[in-house]
């Protein structure tokens, strides 16, 4: 800020010399309201990557994504990235400060956080389980398939006996007598 001094419509405090002759602005005493202040670019653009940092850390952007990064800071504040990375370190040190305090998270959207975590942890316990479960489905699949193998294997060797029956009368098919005896009855 640079102040353009008009003795009658100040707000701060002037400071005279010693011989009484220059009346200067007292500089400390500067106050925001004062008609005497003219700002100049480097000001509006402080303000506004100061009120951006504000906005991004409050989870408020405007402007941008609302993440919690440089780029989009610059974004947010109406700026060029390298406006910010040169010629307002001191802001964008301040911001990447407050951010890590933040664990990169914005305030407003910490709760949110919290509860992606706790749900991430339960997806986790869900798959668990279901590995769980396919290991036990794999093992019931092979099991029905050894019982059905062998129920297979015992009902084929019932079918096939290496063992004829005998014929059950003497005048069925399968029992032909072929002797002289037999053929007198």
């Amino acid at each position: 800020m640079t102040c353009v001094l008009d003795p009658k419509r100040a707000a701060c405090r002037l400071r005279s010399e010693e011989d009484g002759t220059r009346r200067t602005p007292d500089l400390d005493d500067c106050r925001p309201n004062c008609v005497n202040i003219a700002r100049t670019d480097r000001d509006v653009e402080r303000d506004a990557i100061t009120a951006a940092i504000q906005r991004l850390l409050d989870g408020r952007p405007t402007r941008s994504t609302g993440a919690l990064t440089t780029l989009q800071l610059a974004a947010e504040a109406g700026v060029k990235r390298w406006v910010l990375t040169h010629k307002h370190v001191d802001l964008q040190e301040e911001f990447v400060r407050r951010e890590s305090e933040a664990n990169g998270i914005p305030p407003a959207y910490q709760h949110l956080h919290a509860r992606a975590i706790d749900a991430e942890a339960a997806a986790q316990a869900l798959r668990e389980d279901n590995d769980r479960l396919r290991e036990r489905v794999a093992v019931y699949a092979q099991v029905i398939h050894e019982l059905r193998t062998e129920l297979g294997r015992l009902t084929n060797n019932t079918q096939r006996s290496p063992f004829r029956g005998l014929p059950i009368s003497p005048t069925s098919r399968a029992y032909r007598c072929t002797s002289p005896a037999c053929s007198t009855r």
